[in-house]
């Protein structure tokens, strides 16, 4: 959901508030901002209130397409992952993918 989105849905709601509560709500861990591009940005609840998951990110329109990997795409994520965090001493709890490009509309 984006701000555009809740103005749409409630007029009435500042988007100074929304915005204000948007970062407490993000603060609390309780929605993810996700970034797309400079113009775009869309907020979700966060994966311990639904499921792990991952986004195709349009940077044209601003579209998030949520995509749930096979397991087998998973364990592979995990051991890259593990690769890299190894490497530094860094101790992983949680990984998030963002693929950014363009959705089937914008090639067009």
């Amino acid at each position: 959901m984006s701000i555009s989105d809740i103005a749409l849905a409630d007029p009435e709601i500042p988007r100074s508030s929304a915005y204000r509560h948007l970062s407490d709500l993000q603060s609390a861990g309780v929605v993810r901002r996700l970034a797309v591009g400079d113009e775009f940005a869309r907020f979700e609840l966060t994966e311990d209130l639904t499921h792990h998951h991952h986004h195709l990110l349009c940077t044209s329109c601003g579209q998030v397409i949520d995509v749930t990997p096979s397991p087998a795409f998973e364990r592979t994520v995990a051991v890259m992952v593990k690769e890299l965090t190894v490497q530094q001493g860094f101790r992983a709890i949680s990984h998030a993918l963002d693929v950014a490009g363009h959705c089937e509309n914008c090639q067009k």
